[in-house]
């Protein structure tokens, strides 16, 4: 006799907003001026928590007091109670056709509390 296992259950989605404000460089500027403009981000943030793991992602928008605005905006945290997991990527563009990136992924081995990867960047993508 064989059994068969179901799918797993995991709780249903939590979804909420939020919106964070900051200053920062805008990298398609000569000068570094980490106060040079206000980004403001917006987010549809959802949740899912399954036994030990929990998986979020959200769906971001924005805008900067230099004009520019949020064209493509994603992230991502898994925690899996082993490994922690972190990645965001934003495209930014001005009306002048300036272009940006925001990059960012983190990776910590909890288990040997190490962090595995730490790597981010905040790039011109040129006038296009």
């Amino acid at each position: 006799m064989a059994l068969l296992a179901g799918p797993a259950s995991a709780d249903e989605p939590v979804t909420f907003t939020d919106s964070v404000t900051f200053p920062d460089d805008n990298p398609c500027t000569p000068v570094f001026d980490l106060f040079e403009h206000l980004v403001t981000i917006d987010l549809v943030i959802t949740v899912h928590e399954h036994e030990n793991n929990i998986v979020a992602y959200s769906e971001r928008s924005g805008t900067t007091t230099s004009g520019f605005t949020m064209i493509n905006g994603r992230d991502s945290f898994v925690d899996t109670g082993n490994v922690l997991h972190f990645n965001l990527m934003d495209q930014w563009r001005h009306p002048d056709g300036s272009k940006f990136l925001a990059r960012f992924t983190l990776l910590i081995d909890l288990d040997a509390g190490e962090v595995q990867v730490e790597k981010g960047e905040l790039r011109c993508l040129g006038n296009n």
